[in-house]
């Protein structure tokens, strides 16, 4: 029927119980599971007249990208399961 399952999660308690719902139906199918989390991009503050802001270095932004990674594969979601993780901005209301 399905081969491949997509879902996504914002990691909260009304996405949990969908991620759990497609788990189960991804294993009852034998389907390929991918799982999408979209995070925040790191903020950088360019600063403004006399404020200098704050640039990350390389290693600021790397470390946040694995802290991010590191907490979207906190669940085990198997083993024909591929976990992504989209640093992104929000544009809903």
């Amino acid at each position: 029927m399905y081969a491949n399952i997509l879902l996504s999660t914002d990691g909260s308690d009304v996405a949990k119980k969908g991620v759990e719902h497609g788990i189960a139906l991804a294993k009852a199918l034998n389907a390929k599971l991918t799982i999408i989390t979209v995070t925040e991009a790191l903020p950088v503050d360019y600063g403004g007249g006399h404020d200098s802001g704050w640039i990350p270095t390389q290693d600021e932004v790397d470390s946040y990208d694995a802290a991010c990674k590191a907490r979207a594969g906190k669940v085990d979601y198997g083993d024909s399961t591929v976990t992504v993780v989209i640093a992104g901005e929000f544009h809903g209301e």
